[in-house]
């Protein structure tokens, strides 16, 4: 009897043994320290999802505490590999730091960016040849990159390829020397932020000492750039003809389109739906069709206004613009209809100029609004957005009042 109950007692022993190491074994797990590995987005609007990732974090939502500049945000969902959490409505705009704290242990995650903007223009300044992205909302710029070539450009045409853009063309020119013709075509890639060139080789059917591109677009429906070239540039009232651009082998292809000549240059060139438009001298607006081949000439009734950067509208026949008497000085948004051949003022003068640096207009599908970046002596560059029914002005943080400023396209 006493063997049993001695027997008894150490088999007790030793099931409470093994249970008090596998508890303590779980609690060791327990309380293992937890790490974080990565988080996105790093910006983003209030309301924004954040996902924290790491190991070992609780899956119990009470015992996590997620805070943005002290700020203490909504937890929605924990694993122990990934935390989701809510930016803060009330946070302000700007820079805020994130903290995670899981029971008694704290630690940083990282930075979030509280943005005002849905997305941003992807623009281009013509003197130093810099790339930006622009706010949408809050105006605010950032420096992307820079393009580098070696040619001495005195007429810059540039485009892109789509309304989101990867890459963009320019064409170079040096108009100011009599032997001055049309030497490269230069491609910057906004993903790798590398510059390249090509010599064009232009086809024996367009004949002239001083070949230049005069107006460039992107053919969204072919997949190619469309241009205008004049086969001598220092002679007037020359005939333009139309080209096209392999972006891929950067082959050169005569249209067969004679377009009459303009003196002062083309001021905005834009394709849209397999056919292209440009304005030049005041008066001069040319539109073709590459279906059929023809063009003509618009006059909207008014033969005394330069137009500058056309732009699409969310209307068929429609399309946006500035006109001015005095150059690219005192603008006024206009709508231009080709079915009734008729300009209209959308605002009034309010004092605004553009800069002379040739180019469209953007057509945000978004906003549904033409934007453009305009300018004046008090406010520098401002975002100005616009149709038939609305008009925005947001000023920019852009310091350089006198560089050329040309939206692209979107960045979202």
């Amino acid at each position: 009897m006493k063997s049993y109950i001695l027997n008894l007692l150490l088999v007790s022993f030793l099931f409470v043994g093994c249970n008090k190491s596998n508890d303590e074994e779980e609690s060791q797990e327990t309380i293992l320290p937890f790490t974080v590995t990565s988080y996105s987005p790093q910006e983003g609007k209030v309301d924004a999802t954040v996902t924290i990732n790491g190991n070992n974090f609780s899956t119990t939502i009470s015992e996590i505490t997620v805070t943005f500049n002290g700020i203490e945000a909504s937890v929605i969902s924990a694993t122990e590999t990934e935390i989701k959490t809510v930016v803060p409505s009330s946070l302000p705009h700007g820079d805020s730091s994130i903290v995670l704290k899981i029971n008694n242990e704290t630690k940083p995650v990282g930075n979030f960016t509280v943005s005002l903007d849905d997305y941003s223009y992807l623009v281009i300044g013509s003197i130093q040849s810099k790339i930006y992205s622009f706010g949408n909302n809050s105006g605010e710029y950032r420096e992307l990159g820079r393009i580098e070539y070696s040619s001495q450009i005195t007429n810059m045409i540039v485009t892109s390829n789509s309304n989101s853009p990867s890459k963009i063309f320019i064409t170079a020119s040096n108009i100011s020397n009599n032997s001055g013709s049309l030497s490269e075509l230069i491609i910057y890639d906004k993903e790798s932020k590398l510059t390249t060139s090509v010599v064009l080789n232009i086809p024996n059917s367009i004949k002239g000492p001083h070949q230049v591109i005069m107006g460039m677009a992107w053919d969204s429906d072919n997949n190619r750039l469309v241009a205008c070239i004049t086969p001598d540039y220092q002679a007037n009232w020359k005939d333009l003809q139309v080209i096209f651009i392999n972006p891929d082998n950067f082959e050169v292809i005569d249209s067969g389109i004679t377009i009459p000549p303009v003196q002062t240059g083309i001021h905005s060139f834009l394709y849209s739906s397999n056919r292209i438009y440009f304005s030049s001298d005041p008066g001069i607006f040319i539109d073709v069709n590459l279906i059929n081949n023809t063009y003509q000439i618009r006059d909207f009734n008014d033969s005394l206004h330069y137009i500058w950067r056309i732009s699409e509208s969310n209307e068929e026949n429609i399309l946006y613009a500035f006109r001015s008497t005095s150059g690219s000085n005192a603008i006024i948004p206009v709508k231009l209809n080709l079915t009734q051949n008729e300009m209209s003022d959308l605002a009034p003068y309010n004092g605004y100029s553009i800069t002379s640096f040739p180019g469209n207009g953007f057509y945000d599908t978004f906003a549904n609004q033409s934007v453009q970046i305009i300018r004046n002596n008090s406010n520098g560059h401002l975002l100005y957005r616009f149709n038939e029914n609305s008009e925005d002005l947001i000023p920019t943080n852009y310091p350089g009042y006198e560089d050329n400023l040309l939206i692209l396209g979107i960045i979202e």
